[in-house]
């Protein structure tokens, strides 16, 4: 399976994009593992502490990867010259919102799809009087877009 160009008995193979989204899903191994240690308990949470930091350090460069290697991908098997996607895909920190406006110019007939019917289930602090410390919640696109503006 080709993941990237190679050059094989003089034939250059196409890559993938199904291959952009497994590394992908292979960065996101060890911010998951990392999140895992987490106790979820209230009070002080000791050497969990370093847990955010690491996972967010993970995490951010994971996804601008992805999504310089997804467009460049992209751009390239709709034949556009390695000058014209560097141009394109020179980002730095990429958020949400930067993606789904180079989703927007690049590909228009996707502007009314991206986050239509999108949630994510994510659970959240709730104030000290709660019962319980983490409470889950779903966010809506526009909810997460606005939130990864913060992080990034």
């Amino acid at each position: 399976m080709a993941e990237s160009l190679i050059l094989e008995r003089g034939v250059i193979l196409a890559p993938d994009l199904q291959a952009s989204v497994d590394r992908f899903a292979r960065a996101l191994i060890v911010p998951s593992r990392l999140l895992a240690l987490h106790p979820r308990k209230r009070g002080p949470v000791g050497d969990a502490a370093a847990l955010a930091p690491a996972i967010t350090l993970c995490v951010v460069p994971a996804f601008e990867g992805f999504v310089e290697d997804f467009f460049a991908t992209v751009l390239y098997r709709q034949g556009q010259s390695f000058a014209q996607i560097v141009k394109k895909v020179n980002l730095s920190n990429p958020d949400l919102a930067e993606f789904e406006a180079l989703v927007h110019r690049e590909f228009p007939h996707f502007k009314g799809q991206i986050g239509r019917d999108f949630k994510v289930d994510v659970w959240l602090p709730q104030p000290p009087e709660k019962a319980t410390f983490f409470a889950e919640h779903s966010l809506t696109w526009d909810q997460v877009r606005r939130d990864a503006k913060g992080w990034m």
